[in-house]
């Protein structure tokens, strides 16, 4: 038989709500801002809700933020509603727009962002920026060296979790029980083995992601021979400078499956 849950154990969330009629829309912009944890924006989607406020076909009107001591709001939901009310404004002059803001504990802003985009399309990249809240040694050390989307110089953190899960289970791209578990295992140990092998990818190719090595086939097959063998900086740098010189480092580089991915680490931890 279920288990009957008595209704005292169960809470709703403490939020207030404001209606906010007929809200100016020029004040958005000063009034409003997106959390530095939010996920990156999406001009498609920003269109696509914009077309809905224009046909008088756009129904979800809940923002949900948190008040800042300065008395501006933080977005930790809205923020393509919010840049859909702007353009609204700006491109077609609506001046005038209502909506319902809900307001959560600062303190849980975060926690609270990460449970209500269940089921949305949120990426690993916009997890670990989520919970990148200043407490967690893993962003707070590597921050130098990573960030939470790739660019053209530097890794993503996803980039160097699914490397290091690589070298420990032997797996591509599994899926974690818990990301937050599995972060709070990397070892400080761990973070400056990390720190070795990026500076010396750094130091050896300065053009970063413009060469092969940095394939996920090899980087992640570099960093595992690596850590089976207990290299240090020096020893990474040999290595690395080895790979690059192996003459079928371009089609290695290629591979995607399990068997494609053995193959390099074979190939790299027998070089001489």
């Amino acid at each position: 038989m279920a288990q009957i849950l008595e209704a005292k154990k169960i809470v709703p969330p403490k939020i207030e709500w404001i209606w906010l009629e007929n809200y100016p829309l020029s004040d958005l912009q000063q009034e409003f801002n997106v959390a530095d944890f939010e996920r990156r924006i999406s001009g498609p989607h920003v269109s696509k809700i914009l077309d809905g406020i224009l046909c008088n076909e756009f129904y979800d009107i809940v923002i949900r933020a948190i008040k800042k001591p300065d008395g501006k709001y933080a977005l930790i939901d809205g923020q393509h509603r919010i840049n859909a009310f702007i353009r609204a404004l700006k491109e077609h002059g609506l001046k005038k727009y209502t909506f319902m803001l809900a307001l959560y504990p600062p303190e849980e802003a975060r926690k609270i962002y990460r449970r209500i985009n269940i089921g949305k399309k949120l990426t690993t990249n916009d997890h670990t920026k989520a919970m990148d809240d200043g407490t967690v040694p893993f962003f707070n050390e590597l921050h130098s060296y990573f960030y939470h989307y790739r660019n053209q110089e530097r890794m993503s953190f996803v980039d160097i979790i699914y490397t290091h899960q690589y070298a420990i289970h032997g797996v591509i791209k599994g899926r974690f029980d818990s990301l937050d578990l599995f972060i709070k295992d990397i070892s400080e140990k761990d973070r400056e083995f990390i720190v070795e092998f990026v500076k010396a990818f750094k130091d050896v190719d300065s053009h970063f992601f413009g060469n092969p090595i940095y394939k996920s086939a090899i980087y992640r097959n570099i960093y595992r021979v690596s850590m089976d063998k207990k290299y240090r900086y020096q020893q990474i740098v040999e290595l690395i400078f080895k790979v690059k010189k192996m003459p079928e480092l371009e089609q290695l580089a290629k591979g995607r499956l399990k068997e494609d991915y053995d193959l390099a680490y074979s190939k790299i931890s027998n070089l001489k």
